[in-house]
């Protein structure tokens, strides 16, 4: 297994003893030119590491990391929403799922609003 992240510290003290760690540049809708970097390193992760499926949720850079995946390797994606958002689907979340084989919602009425994606009660 290996994990991607956007912190250089805390997590990777956490995940060390899991498997290799990555890091990414965080970035957000609004940062073009950091967002470009961090689907870059998105890409150069999946052309290094063999896996066969990409598990993510709530982020930009975990949102790059799925399309990147089912477009360029055809890997299989699931997508876990934030439980934060109990209105809608984070803008990441709205967009990943279009590339998603699984997306899961932890609200059920927040589900109800979008194709493809399936309530899960209790994840965490």
């Amino acid at each position: 297994a290996y994990y991607v992240s956007t912190s250089k510290s805390g997590a990777k003290k956490i995940l060390d003893d899991y498997g290799r760690y990555y890091t990414v540049t965080d970035t957000g809708r609004s940062y073009v030119f950091k967002s470009l970097c961090t689907a870059f390193q998105c890409f150069r992760i999946l052309l290094k590491e063999k896996t066969d499926v990409i598990i993510s949720g709530g982020s930009a850079p975990g949102c790059l990391m799925s399309i990147i995946g089912k477009v360029f390797f055809r890997k299989r994606i699931i997508w876990l929403d934030s439980i934060a958002n109990i209105k809608k689907m984070s803008l990441s979340g709205r967009i990943a799922r279009h590339f998603t084989d699984i997306c899961i919602c932890q609200w059920e009425e927040v589900a109800r609003q979008y194709n493809n994606v399936q309530f899960l009660e209790t994840v965490i």
